[in-house]
């Protein structure tokens, strides 16, 4: 009986935090995942985060430029803690 009660709660609790997760995601979408267009001359800077993959060393991003695509290698380094 108390097994099913703490499965249920437990449940409810995943079920609320993927909603949370899912609103935090739209909000993302539209505010810090916008498409910018860069002149000649100007520069922007942020911050990219990527849920880490431990099976991974490396991550490739293709960045479309003008006609052409601009490969962004980036390392992914384990830190113990």
């Amino acid at each position: 009986m108390t097994y099913n009660v703490i499965s249920a709660a437990t449940k409810i609790e995943h079920a609320v935090a993927a909603e949370v997760l899912q609103q935090r995601a739209a909000q993302l979408q539209n505010f810090a995942l916008r498409k910018v267009t860069l002149e000649p001359g100007q520069q922007v800077r942020g911050y990219l985060y990527f849920p880490r993959y431990d099976a991974a060393d490396a991550l490739v991003v293709k960045a479309p430029v003008g006609s052409s695509v601009l490969p962004l290698e980036f390392a992914q380094t384990r830190v113990r803690r």
